[in-house]
């Protein structure tokens, strides 16, 4: 909600913020209106399976796309694809981000196929909802190009030729510790 009405979903009335963290949160605004559904909780894009029979998520589940493209789960393909744990002694995707901007390969690797996994994540999203924008927030967003570059090619090859070129994927225009504050905000107001 804060987004959409105080950061980069301004203006639009079909947008899916996507926060990659700890998890994979999500919202959707379709027509104007924030998806509830009618238990409170409908848009879970995080725990959408995106691989059969793939690696065990949080929520019990197996595949869920959380489970490759959140904290844990980006650290878990640095560490099937490196030949040394030696970054991931601190926390977080910074140090694999770092790597990654130096070129290490299996650092470059990870990034690469969190891209595509989110990258197919999104476009069937978009099959569902037809967003005009996709705005991403959280840790992994803020690594900038090392996600972003592999990330938009992948999602716009990954789109329904109808949608190609045509919705906009974007970085949070919010503050990190000023979104839930505004989210709030925009619950009780215009």
């Amino acid at each position: 909600m804060g987004e959409w009405r105080y950061g980069a979903g301004r203006g639009s009335n079909d947008l899916i913020v996507v926060t990659l963290g700890t998890g994979l949160g999500s919202g959707f605004i379709v027509n104007g209106q924030l998806m509830l559904g009618p238990f409170g909780n409908a848009g879970e894009l995080g725990h959408v399976i995106t691989v059969i029979d793939g690696r065990l998520c949080t929520c019990g589940r197996k595949g869920c796309l959380e489970a490759y493209v959140s904290i844990r789960g980006m650290r878990q393909t640095y560490l099937e694809l490196a030949d040394s744990s030696e970054l991931l002694k601190e926390e977080g995707v910074k140090p694999i981000a770092e790597a990654a901007m130096r070129g290490e390969d299996a650092a470059v690797q990870a990034f690469r196929d969190t891209a595509r996994w989110l990258a197919v994540g999104l476009a069937n999203a978009v099959a569902h909802t037809c967003p005009e924008r996709i705005i991403l927030f959280g840790g992994i967003a803020r690594n900038g190009d090392v996600l972003m570059n592999p990330l938009k090619r992948m999602f716009n090859d990954a789109l329904l030729n109808i949608y190609k070129g045509k919705v906009e994927l974007l970085l949070s225009g919010l503050e990190e510790d000023d979104a839930g504050m505004l989210g709030a905000a925009a619950l009780t107001g215009p």
